[in-house]
């Protein structure tokens, strides 16, 4: 999105927000939060008619809160879809990196923040759990076999690194 072009205080129409910024908000579910096109353009839409229900109360109607809304309610149908159809959410590290088509400093600072402070505070065995599922986005099977373990073991070790992970965020 080019924050050049949009004006910051100004009253803008939801017709006008929705031609300017609905491809950003499509490119932002499909590449940021990992969903194909179909669900993206779902979650895309979805987002777009949950403001537009609640365009009326919503103030102020400038760029920059009206694209934090969709931005964070777009996660938020991302997080119930994924939970709906019990997918993890992850992307591998290398498609972050070579997906340079899309730039939001503040998003990608946080998330590198974030990084650092989850494995800061992870021992060698979870970090290396950490790295396989989520930089490499192998399956929890590909894991165990890496990691020598069961794989109903992994995923008791799994399910207390993302509590862990959860209590560090």
């Amino acid at each position: 999105m080019n924050n050049n072009l949009i004006p910051s205080t100004n009253e803008i129409t939801f017709e006008e927000l929705y031609r300017k910024y609905s491809p950003d908000l499509f490119l932002y579910v499909s590449i940021k939060l990992n969903h194909t096109k179909e669900v993206a353009e779902d979650i895309t839409n979805e987002a777009f008619v949950l403001l537009l229900e609640k365009w009326e109360i919503f103030n102020p109607k400038s760029y920059p809160a009206l694209i934090a809304w969709l931005r964070k309610t777009a996660r938020f149908l991302s997080y119930n879809f994924n939970r709906k159809t019990k997918q993890i959410s992850t992307v591998p590290l290398n498609n972050m990196i070579e997906n340079k088509n899309i730039k939001d400093p503040l998003t990608d600072y946080l998330c590198c923040e974030d990084i650092y402070r989850i494995l800061q505070n992870l021992t060698e065995e979870e970090y290396q759990l950490f790295e396989n599922i989520v930089f490499d986005n192998h399956s929890i099977k590909q894991t165990a076999l890496i990691m020598n373990i069961n794989p109903n073991t992994l995923k008791v070790r799994w399910f207390r690194l993302k509590n862990k992970i959860r209590r560090i965020l």
